[in-house]
């Protein structure tokens, strides 16, 4: 699979008044070797926070990238995008993450693992809720998974709906087992979620 690198961070008022201001940015990454494609979107919640999720043929690609002398090239076409502090990571998820990605929006969970836990018992839990997810949700399957590359610890989820309604109206109504499960992640791992509409960014000819 793929490595993906979400970089999240508060957008720019340029951003939020024109988001072709990111565009130049995600030309140039688009011609790096390794680079796959990429998408983009405001989160739902606060309508502020920008994530940016590209697709690598592995981290050591963009590592690469990152160590590089044109890296500072990246940041300058960035910065007009970017309102303040910028969090990375990456993972390599648990299957492809085109469809959820391509969903109308994304749930995306952040689980981190409790102290006194182990990780398998994170990554059962976690595979369990997913694939019981796919079941009820069939639309975007599969849900995807995995640790980050920054901290074996941290989960990240990734599950598409309609919409965010959707995907709140349908939390009371799952099958018993499927909440019996959710109860069993969150013994061993904190978890939140936001949900990002994303938009798959086509590079300029």
């Amino acid at each position: 699979m793929p490595a993906i690198e979400f970089a999240v961070f508060p957008a720019s008022e340029a951003f939020l008044k024109d988001e072709k201001v990111l565009y130049p940015a995600l030309d140039w990454v688009s011609k790096v070797d390794g680079y796959i494609k990429s998408y983009y979107g405001i989160q739902s919640e606060d309508k502020k926070t920008l994530y940016l999720a590209l697709f690598w043929d592995t981290y050591e690609h963009h590592k690469t990238l990152m160590e590089s002398k044109e890296y500072a090239e990246l940041i300058g076409l960035l910065k007009p995008s970017i309102g303040g502090k910028v969090d990375m990571q990456h993972v390599v998820f648990s299957d492809d993450a085109t469809t959820v990605l391509t969903a109308p929006t994304t749930e995306i969970a952040i689980i981190k693992k409790k102290e006194g836990h182990s990780v398998e018992s994170v990554k059962s839990a976690i595979h369990n809720l997913s694939t019981a997810v796919d079941k009820d949700n069939v639309s975007y399957v599969p849900s995807v998974y995995g640790p980050t590359v920054e901290d074996a610890e941290t989960f990240l989820l990734a599950i598409g709906w309609d919409s965010v309604e959707a995907h709140m109206k349908a939390i009371p109504e799952v099958a018993d087992d499927l909440q019996g499960l959710a109860r069993t992640l969150r013994t061993y791992a904190n978890t939140s979620y936001v949900h990002v509409p994303f938009k798959a960014y086509s590079p300029a000819a």
